[in-house]
């Protein structure tokens, strides 16, 4: 039982990094490709454009990445629950810029 707990941690751990160096790279991804500013990713701004590329990082981050929407939600300082009501908005806002969630989280995996 103790050795499974151990191995547990150490997933988890691994998990947490995964997660600490991904989400930067994909959060300067979407200021790129949608022309706003990281620091408005992350500073709660409601202006359309940062909005959906909030959006869009969060589709591609929970769906694509299989990131869990309250980890995405630290990094980007909303609730979870506004990671997972803008998955569905940011894969139509990627869909309308003619974007792949799938090729660009592999871009974002390379990077790290």
């Amino acid at each position: 039982e103790q050795i499974l707990h151990e191995a547990e941690s150490q997933a988890t751990a691994g998990w947490s990094a995964r997660v600490a160096q991904t989400l930067p790279s994909l959060i300067e991804r979407m200021a790129r490709t949608f022309g706003v500013r990281e620091t408005e990713i992350l500073g709660g701004s409601r202006r359309r454009p940062v909005a959906r590329a909030r959006a869009a990082m969060s589709a591609i981050a929970v769906r694509s990445l299989g990131l869990p929407a309250t980890r995405v939600a630290q990094a980007l300082g909303v609730t979870a629950m506004a990671v997972l009501r803008g998955v569905d908005r940011g894969l139509g806002y990627l869909r309308e810029r003619r974007l792949d969630p799938e090729r660009l989280a592999k871009e974002v995996i390379r990077k790290v």
